[in-house]
């Protein structure tokens, strides 16, 4: 990071593609699952809506990349704000928020209920939640001097995706 700054930027971009491509993969997975294969199983039937409603956590997957990027940066000031307020403010807020909302829109559901809703708002929540803290994150990323335009860019090699891969494989 010090030597080089620009590889540690496209280290940030591989993380930022690789959990893009991943999520996508990983939603398209649990979503042809949830769809297709659990509401044949006799056992599994009731929680296909569930697997497909949580498993969009997994996209767009690089939701904490700024949080990450300032913790990189050895800005642990912003870092701890961010994770603090993030976790104990906006996601238990939201999360409380999504479960309430979402009771209340199945409460008259004879097939589904307010247990199924709360389980949906748990995971609208969630997701809604880590949409909150890349949000907040890059506010305090901003505030601090630094432009989050080069995160979002391709610029790294195949050179350095596979020496990064290799790395993650080991």
């Amino acid at each position: 990071r010090i030597e080089r700054p620009e590889k540690a930027v496209h280290y940030i971009q591989i993380f930022v593609f690789w959990q893009l491509l991943s999520g996508i993969v990983q939603f398209s997975v649990i979503g042809g699952l949830s769809l297709f294969y659990f509401p044949t199983v006799e056992k599994y039937a009731y929680l296909s809506y569930h697997f497909l409603i949580h498993s969009m956590i997994q996209f767009p997957g690089f939701l904490s990349v700024m949080t990450l990027t300032l913790r990189a940066l050895q800005r642990s000031d912003l870092e701890q704000i961010s994770t603090l307020l993030v976790n104990f403010v906006f996601k238990l807020g939201v999360n409380f928020g999504c479960i309430l909302l979402f009771r209340w829109v199945f409460r008259n559901s004879v097939m589904y209920g307010e247990l199924f809703g709360a389980i949906v708002g748990l995971n609208i929540g969630a997701w809604v939640g880590n949409f909150a803290d890349f949000g907040f994150s890059y506010l305090l990323f901003r505030k601090a001097g630094y432009s989050g335009k080069f995160i979002f860019r391709w610029d790294f090699t195949k050179e350095e995706f596979v020496e990064v891969m290799k790395y993650g494989i080991r």
